[in-house]
């Protein structure tokens, strides 16, 4: 991964200025559009042929898109979550965005306009306006209404213990009601941290939104859990499930609420290195 983003930079920095424009973010430039296409491979005295950039504007646009989980450090520039929509199409587009807190309360709106083929990149740090928590930090979901194609992804960071990850933006698509994701618990400062969106919570006091059953690499049962919550977007560490249970395993896991949901895992390893996945939708696998 470190090796593909430093050929991306190496790229980039090769290029002329006025094609670099803009391109200010860690995300803009990850989205940056590689010289615009690839050579195929050819046998021995045959043309080289280049092929010519994809068109995405036939692509039907999707009604929602969601950046799932954020979250901010009010106190200190400390952790901070950014966001980017790319327009694949080749005409101009409107997206309307709203900033929620986990319960679905919605605190910001307002629209953007890109360009064909453009990046809007967002850092939440920037955001004002957001209800802060007792600990200091912002935290909730993002929601995206385009009026054309995009793709969407985000990117988390945390400057003091050298921790980042990222991953792609959801729609309705991507929502599934029965989840697995593997988890990993060793030292201080690692593990694995479990991010949900729930297209519908039941709230506390009642039947709970999310179940899960916790399983040992040898596929043996070690315990259960439920989650009742009011919360649409929710994170937990593996340590707040577990106790004194392998360091490696998995957790398949339920969303009981209508609508289903999506889960995202963060591996991380003494607070310096992580990588996000997205979780494994196991419905219809059985």
């Amino acid at each position: 991964m470190f090796k593909w983003l430093t050929v991306v930079w190496i790229l980039l920095i090769a290029l002329p200025s006025s094609n670099r424009a803009g391109a200010e973010t860690i995300i803009e430039r990850h989205a940056f559009p590689l010289l615009g296409g690839f050579e195929r491979a050819r046998t021995p005295g045959e043309t080289a042929t280049v092929a010519a950039p994809r068109d995405h504007s036939t692509r039907p646009a999707k009604k929602t898109w969601w950046v799932p989980f954020f979250e901010v450090d009010r106190t200190k520039i400390g952790t901070s979550t950014l966001w980017s929509i790319r327009n694949e199409g080749a005409t101009p587009i409107d997206v309307l965005v709203r900033y929620h807190r986990p319960d679905f309360t919605e605190q910001i709106a307002y629209s953007v306009f890109i360009d064909p083929h453009g990046v809007f990149t967002a850092n939440m740090r920037d955001a004002f306006g957001l209800e802060v928590d007792a600990d200091g930090f912002a935290r909730g979901f993002v929601t995206l209404v385009p009026s054309g194609p995009i793709s969407v992804d985000y990117f988390q960071i945390d400057v003091h213990q050298n921790f980042a990850n990222g991953n792609l933006g959801l729609t309705v698509d991507d929502f599934c009601a029965d989840w697995m994701v593997r988890f990993l618990r060793f030292g201080p400062d690692s593990g694995s941290r479990i991010q949900l969106y729930l297209a519908g919570a039941l709230g506390v006091g009642g039947p709970p939104s999310i179940a899960g059953d916790l399983y040992d690499e040898q596929g043996n049962f070690l315990s259960s859990f439920t989650i009742g919550t009011n919360q649409n977007s929710l994170e937990f560490m593996i340590d707040d499930v577990t106790l004194f249970q392998p360091a490696f395993g998995s957790i398949e896991i339920r969303v009981l609420s209508p609508g289903g949901g999506a889960v995202n895992v963060s591996h991380s390893a003494f607070g310096k290195f992580s990588v996000g996945l997205p979780g494994v939708c196991r419905d219809g696998a059985l």
